[in-house]
């Protein structure tokens, strides 16, 4: 790369005269300043200099004047190339600046068209992914402003801005100023984005029944406009929420409201709807009515739109919290009082902290003000300022001027003197808290926590709610009915009016939607039995508690029964040919091996249907008979269901339906507010068409909006007010010195920033501790170097996990025996080759492993990526922590040879350093111990490379009187191979790096390199040097002989698949290789977008899949690089 040319950087001018002569540059002032990119860069520096009045042209800071002093022949040449051009005042500048945007070749800043720039990818985390080339693209640069536009809502006239003109020239010179488009060109360019995505958008919703959320806003111009958002579960099981419409309506009125939702929903042509959740305002009983009445005799509604209305709870929620606030609120007033005092300069608040140090009091927490319109604010204040109370007490006493101010501040705002009274005006005024007023906040904050808890679990949108709802509910209702019992009187009354709100509200079934306690018996960690253990705490009555639970009962089987009817409830007992089907379509082709596998399917369901037919009991009793999921903080609903859908198949759509019920109106920032919502001054001076397309738009480019946390928004008041802090310290640096604090300053950030795993204490890891780990070393791969890892995975840490793996691996047989129930799933993966992201995309799309969630890794976990160690390390922490859940398989990479040649000891020497070759060696020793293969419920075989010889026992010959002895036969020559037992597997020596190619241990070499053939019999390897080919006849014999229906390998990835004839390619991460009367033979490869190392052209576009087996249906699932998934999304 080379050097840009020396600049100033302190905005001044570069010195030029007149007459235009040479722009000397004055380094001697720069000292330690870095240098900046020429411009057209750097506006700044020439805005002073102008010639007869006019500003000089930034242009002339890359020219030189030459041609003696005759300016009728003046010429100015390029400082870089030397390329001269006319240059009196008739020519002008076009020219000049012409040869250094598009033709200077030697300009430092110039980019050739077909140049690629190196940059990072950008991860879900706003982090950096891989290094790639990127071209420059005018068009590129455009819509990613477009889209900064949508998502930060920038007014469009940003891009006329001169600040904005400034920083394109400086990030981006080839994005010159006449390409950057106008305001009303950016306005098009959003609109089109809205049209655009609101056609992806309408392919995803085709055919999904969805959950409506309405909410409603004002605008500055008193416009009215309703939000309408569709809540729904996809196939994968994963929840969306996306604004289809946002309209203007002449009123709030029911009918006005339901005609709108109407024409929304002809217009998106979207016919099944589950409900529609509003708030509490008595306009919606009309738009609800509104709705049944046109939709409940069409063909796709549930029941007659019986369970269509669902009631906003956290609206329900405000209105509680508010009735009790009214009890505190002199209380409340008293320590705002205090609060605003302290905050209100800063020698007043060093007052207090200075206080508070005397006091020993080390919250880090700050008081803060609140919002009067937002109880949270309120909760987050008291919560805070409680705890700073000696505080404020001994600030009372040293500060003169605080009482005093406090009666001024009161006296300018209300008229009074500050004593606790009636002011002149009749408003009641107050001083500062006592005592009473603490001990009084100090219980109510302990209660207010409940509340706040469960407003954001009511709000959320990114995870389900409907099934926490009932749970919530009754943890609100006992410790409402604990605080009635309160001895403080004020308490007391306040819990008193709450329970009364709330007993409006929740405590009559018949005024609440079925469908919410429905969700809570759909989650196998509660099913039945927890509803009738929440109405026992309800009612008192256990004939009461029975008949509201057979109730809830009754509505389930309603909806499974409307679920059976519908066509697609029928087809989703089907739906395991069909997944599979699916599954295998990527590399199936039509002929007689595409008939003979439909055949062979066919039969297979029709067993499974025989089967299903005799246990006659429907999946409602099979469900609820069942026992209950273990009760923990880590379980997610979604991916049990998706799991067990194979065996539920309509009770599951019932699932996916209902949980995606939404029991709020409101995202989590406006779940406290009583105030409407209110479109800011830019949007409401836009037309409600543009309105509609910037809000709708983005939603829905956000792939996963974060919600506005409080927390974070008050420790980031917390940060800043530190920096000031430390500003103000870098003013009194040393002089000699000034960047030397900062430097310093800037290092110890740094290092307090680097996470370092440390072992448990206990030395028993937990799936925090997992947690941590993944989230640790997806952190240092983008954020630190390589030679960095060790600060964060130290080198004790490593060998305690290490051994702690090695021992579980070496004690497990060459063969593992993995022996699942019928309600559990086993997923296979394949080669992962250090694709650490990846990995951690699969585990979350596939989910954790739970007691009901087995994994088998079928090898190959380093070499070819970047992150080949943090990729094993990760895995074994699993194995650690679910030894007989988590499975791992050796494949050929895990040899000395592979991981000498293809990456990993240098990778591993690379992050460990001096202890490099320590933790290369105990690598290999782990290595070792892996296992060859597995046997999954006795009818699927996995392995890395596949099949393997036989190796008999042969007698040997002997000398006359002496006894035969026997020894093992290498059995190399082709004429004499035939395929080896199970038995032999398991009398295999593992325990090598490299497997022998010769010689009497051949079956972990054939275990981990064989590959299939389209040639009938057992050959040699010869492409490999080492491990068979077997044809499907071989398949054949295999799993006959064993009474197995399934073999799972991997091994081939889209590189070596490419070369071989006969056989499908790896575009699509796996392949069905044999097909035979016993079973089939499957190929999966679980690296998409292999290898990692190849440049960004040369990678294959390959996905990467998983199977999914269970004793009913074997799944194959399709996932993409991470890259690739943001790449669709933009």
């Amino acid at each position: 790369m080379t050097d840009a040319s020396p600049m100033r950087v302190d905005g001044s001018t570069t010195g030029h005269g007149d007459s235009g002569g040479n722009a000397t540059a004055d380094t001697s002032s720069q000292g330690n300043q870095g240098l900046t990119t020429p411009c057209p860069p750097n506006v700044s520096t020439t805005a002073e200099a102008t010639t007869r009045g006019r500003k000089r042209s930034w242009v002339w800071e890359h020219f030189t004047m030459v041609g003696g002093g005759d300016s009728k022949k003046a010429r100015a040449a390029c400082k870089y190339c030397g390329t001269d051009y006319a240059a009196t005042s008739a020519n002008g500048t076009k020219n000049l600046i012409a040869h250094i945007l598009k033709q200077c070749k030697k300009y430092p800043n110039s980019i050739g068209k077909s140049q690629s720039t190196l940059a990072f990818e950008f991860t879900n985390d706003g982090g950096s992914g891989d290094l790639f080339a990127v071209p420059f693209s005018v068009e590129a640069c455009r819509q990613a402003l477009v889209e900064m536009v949508i998502l930060d809502e920038l007014p469009f006239r940003i891009v006329e801005g001169e600040g904005f003109k400034r920083f394109v020239r400086v990030v981006c010179p080839k994005w010159t100023t006449n390409k950057i488009p106008s305001r009303m060109a950016i306005a098009r360019d959003c609109f089109n984005v809205f049209l655009r995505e609101k056609k992806k958008l309408g392919r995803a919703l085709r055919g999904q029944r969805i959950c409506l959320t309405t909410d409603t806003w004002t605008s500055v111009q008193n416009l009215n406009y309703m939000c309408l958002t569709a809540h729904f579960i996809d196939d994968n099981w994963t929840l969306h929420k996306r604004i289809i419409n946002f309209c203007v309506v002449d009123n709030f009125k029911g009918v006005t409201l339901g005609r709108a939702v109407e024409s929304c929903l002809f217009q998106w042509k979207l016919k099944k709807i589950l409900t529609l959740t509003v708030d509490n305002a008595s306009s919606n009983s009309s738009l609800i009515e509104f709705l049944k009445d046109k939709t409940k005799e069409k063909k796709d509604t549930v029941l007659e739109n019986e369970f269509l209305h669902v009631r906003c709870y956290a609206h329900i929620l405000n209105l509680i919290v508010h009735e009790g606030l009214k009890e505190l609120d002199e209380s409340i007033a008293k320590i705002r009082n205090v609060v605003r005092y302290v905050r209100s300069s800063p020698q007043r608040w060093s007052k207090l902290q200075a206080c508070a140090e005397r006091e020993t009091i080390s919250s880090k927490s700050q008081p803060c003000l609140d919002v009067p319109t937002r109880w949270d604010f309120t909760y987050m204040m008291l919560d805070k300022a409680q705890k700073f109370q000696k505080a404020f007490e001994r600030l009372e006493e040293v500060d003169k001027n605080f009482l005093p101010t406090l009666r001024e501040g009161e006296e300018d705002e209300d008229g009074d003197d500050g004593n606790c009274g009636q002011s002149k005006k009749g408003k009641k005024v107050f001083g500062a808290p006592e005592r009473e007023d603490w001990i009084k906040v100090r219980l109510f904050v302990k209660f207010l926590q409940l509340f706040y808890d469960a407003a954001l679990r009511f709000s959320g949108s990114k995870a389900v709610t409907a099934n926490q709802f009932v749970p919530e509910l009754m943890l609100i209702r006992d410790t409402i009915e604990e605080e009635c019992l309160n001895e403080n009187e004020s308490l007391k009354k306040m819990a008193m009016d709450m329970k009364s709100k709330f007993n409006k509200y929740w405590e009559n079934l018949d005024n609440q939607n079925l469908l919410l306690y429905v969700a809570v018996v759909l989650d196998p960690r509660y099913k039945l039995r927890y509803v009738h253990f929440a109405f026992k705490g309800l009612y008192h009555d256990i004939s009461k508690v029975d008949e509201k639970t057979e109730q809830v009962k009754d509505a389930l089987v309603r909806m499974y029964e409307a679920y059976l009817k519908n066509d697609k409830g029928r087809d989703a007992q089907n739906n395991m040919s069909t997944q599979l089907s699916q599954g295998s379509s990527g590399s199936s082709s039509s002929g007689p091996l595409s008939v003979r596998r439909s055949l062979r399917m066919a039969q297979f369901m029709r067993e499974i249907e025989e089967e299903n037919s005799l246990e006659k009991k429907s999946e409602v009793e099979r469900y609820l008979e069942e026992g209950l999921a273990k009760l923990d903080g880590y379980f997610d609903i979604l991916n049990w269901w998706k799991a067990n859908s194979c065996r539920f198949p309509v009770l599951s759509l019932v699932a996916r339906h209902v949980l995606a019920i939404p029991v709020s109106t409101v995202a989590s920032e406006s779940a406290f507010s009583i105030e409407g919502r209110v479109l800011d001054p830019f949007r409401s001076s836009l037309s409600p068409r543009m309105v509609e397309g910037l809000l709708c738009a983005q939603d829905w480019l956000r792939s996963s909006s974060t919600p506005i946390s409080l927390q974070k928004a008050l420790e980031d008041v917390e940060e800043f007010e530190k920096l000031d802090s430390e500003l103000g310290e870098l003013t009194i640096a040393d002089e000699e010195n000034p960047n030397a604090s900062l430097v310093k300053q800037q290092q110890q950030q740094q290092q307090q920033e680097i996470p370092t795993l440390t072992w448990p204490e206990n030395s028993e890891l937990d799936l925090d501790w997992i947690k941590n780990l993944i989230s640790t070393f997806d952190w240092s791969s983008k954020n630190l170097p390589p030679s960095e890892f060790q600060s964060v995975l130290p080198v004790q840490v490593f060998d305690t996990l290490i051994l702690a793996a090695s021992k579980i691996l070496h004690e497990e047989p060459n063969c593992l025996t993995i022996d699942p129930d019928k309600s559990s799933t086993v997923v296979v993966v394949g080669d992962i080759h250090g694709q650490m992201h990846d990995l951690i995309f699969l585990l979350k799309q596939a989910g954790f492993p739970s007691q009901n969630h087995f994994f088998v890794f079928n090898g190959n976990y380093v070499n070819h990526g970047a992150w080949g160690l943090e990729t094993f390390l990760l895995l074994l922490a699993w194995k650690v922590f679910m030894p007989d859940r988590v499975f791992l398989l050796r494949g050929n990479h895990e040899s000395k040879y592979c991981t000498s040649v293809y990456g990993f000891e240098k990778e591993v020497l690379t992050k460990y350093g001096e202890k490099g070759e320590h933790v290369y060696q105990k690598c290999l020793g782990c290595f070792e111990g892996l296992p060859l293969a597995s046997i999954i419920a006795g009818c699927v075989f996995t392995a890395h490379g596949g099949l393997f010889r036989s190796i008999p026992l042969i007698q040997s010959k002997t000398s006359k009187g002496k006894k035969k002895s026997r020894k093992l036969s290498s059995n190399s020559e082709p004429e004499s191979l035939s395929l080896g037992s199970l038995e032999e597997l398991s009398r295999a020596r593992r325990f090598v790096l490299d497997p022998p190619v010769e010689g009497l241990n051949l079956i972990p070499g054939d275990v981990l390199w064989s590959d299939p053939s389209m040639t009938l019999g057992l050959s040699l390897n010869k492409e490999r040097n080492i491990g068979l080919l077997w044809g499907p006849d071989c398949t054949e014999d295999f799993l006959k002989k064993f009474n197995l229906k399934l073999i799972i390998r991997s091994h081939e990835g889209p590189d070596v698949r490419e070369k071989r004839t006969g056989f499908g390619g790896m575009d699509e991460g796996f392949t069905i290789d044999h097909v035979v009367e016993s079973g089939k033979l499957i190929t999966v490869f679980s690296a998409p977008d292999y290898p990692q190392f190849q440049a960004t052209e040369e990678r294959y576009k390959n996905k990467g899949r998983t199977l999914f087996w269970n004793p009913l249906i074997l799944i194959i699932q399709i996932f993409t690089a991470l890259k690739q998934l943001l790449q669709d999304h933009r």
